[in-house]
C-alpha cells in the first residue's frame, strides 16, 4: 500500500470516527424536533458509501492518472473535514448532532457561518467528493456527494424550522443574506 493510500485508509477511518462520536454525542437529546432526521442522514450516507465502493471497482468512470488523482482527492477530503471541523469548534458548546435549541441558545451568524448557514455539511460534502475522487471515480464521487445531499435534503429543513422558531425574524434576516450550503450558489 502506497503513502497515499495508507494516508486515504487513515483519513476515512478518522471521519468515520468522527461521525460515529458526533451522532453518539447527539442521541437521544433532539427533544422530539429532529423529526427522524439523523437517522435519515445515517442511511443515506451509509447507502451512498456502499454504492459508491461498488462502483469505484468497476472500469466504467474511472478517472484519469490515479496517482495523482488520489493526491487531489486527498487534499479536497482533508479540506472539507478542516472546514467541517472548524465550523463545529466555532459552534463550541451551541453544536449537537441532534436538532435541539438549547438554552441560552444564540444564533450564530459569524466565522464560517457568515459564509453559509449550514458550513458543516458543505465541509462533509466537500470532503465526500474528495473521497469519491481520491477513489479515482467520478461516479463514486457523485455517488458520495448525492448520498449527502439525498440526506440533507431532509435534515436542513427541519434544522431550518427549529432555528426559525427559536430566532424568528433575526433568522429570517440571517437567510435572506447567506445560502445554505454554497455561497452565493445555493
Amino acid at each position: 500500500m502506497g503513502t497515499a493510500t495508507t494516508l486515504l485508509v487513515w483519513t476515512f477511518g478518522a471521519w468515520v470516527l468522527l461521525e460515529i462520536a458526533l451522532v453518539l454525542g447527539g442521541a437521544g437529546r433532539g427533544g422530539g424536533r429532529d423529526a427522524g432526521s439523523m437517522r435519515w442522514m445515517v442511511l443515506c450516507v451509509v447507502i451512498s458509501f456502499l454504492v459508491g465502493v461498488r462502483l469505484a471497482q468497476q472500469p466504467d468512470g474511472a478517472l484519469p492518472d490515479p496517482g495523482h488523482t488520489i493526491w487531489v482527492g486527498l487534499v479536497v477530503l482533508w479540506a472539507g473535514l478542516a472546514f467541517r471541523v472548524l465550523s463545529i469548534l466555532w459552534l463550541g458548546r451551541l453544536f449537537n448532532a441532534a436538532v435541539v435549541i438549547q438554552s441560552r441558545h444564540r444564533l450564530v451568524t459569524s466565522g464560517p457561518y457568515r459564509l453559509v448557514r449550514h458550513p458543516s455539511y458543505t465541509g462533509a460534502l466537500a470532503a465526500a467528493v474528495g473521497l469519491g475522487i481520491a477513489a479515482g471515480h467520478w461516479t463514486t464521487a457523485a455517488v458520495f456527494a448525492l448520498g449527502w445531499l439525498a440526506g440533507l435534503a431532509y435534515r436542513i429543513p427541519v434544522e431550518e424550522a427549529a432555528m426559525r422558531e427559536a430566532f424568528g425574524r433575526a433568522y429570517d434576516d440571517y437567510c435572506a443574506r447567506t445560502r445554505r450550503l454554497i455561497p452565493l450558489i445555493y
